[in-house]
């Protein structure tokens, strides 16, 4: 359950890890606390498509999302999400990477049994065709590899 003091502890890290802002985008080291998304990237770019300008906004975004998470039926969801909420920062590019029609169409698929066994409904705005399949999108999965994954330090 997410507690006051998570969100206080949250807010305090968030304050120390912005990294710089380029153009419109404010772009932050990703704090360990958000391991969800941690593990997949160092750096995330804001705002994000719902206009989170911050961590602790972002990371709100994911709670609908927890029971769905939970029931694993999809290996990338996590990093599907974690393109959405707290989309990776490309510091050789300069941009931030939105997820891949592929990826959100491969998320889609092996989680619509657990979403039709649940109260959860994918949003309207999560709708697979709004994503495109550019260069410069994020998917976890390129050929049984993880691209993306910086190592731990």
């Amino acid at each position: 359950m997410l507690s006051v003091e998570w969100v206080q502890n949250l807010k305090r890290e968030e304050s120390q890890v912005i990294y710089f802002r380029f153009l419109d985008v404010n772009v932050f080291d990703m704090p360990k606390a958000i391991d969800i998304c941690y593990k997949y990237y160092r750096q995330t770019s804001l705002p994000n498509m719902y206009g989170d300008q911050n961590i602790a906004s972002a990371k709100l975004r994911f709670l609908p999302f927890y029971p769905l998470v939970h029931t694993f039926c999809s290996s990338e969801l996590e990093a599907f999400l974690c393109s959405i909420f707290l989309p990776r920062y490309d510091p050789e590019t300069y941009i931030s990477q939105k997820p891949c029609q592929d990826a959100c169409e491969r998320v889609y698929q092996s989680c619509q049994y657990a979403i039709g066994r649940s109260s959860f409904l994918w949003p309207e705005e999560l709708q697979c065709s709004k994503f495109s399949n550019v260069a410069t999108c994020y998917s976890k999965c390129f050929e049984g590899d993880f691209p993306f994954i910086l190592s731990y330090t």
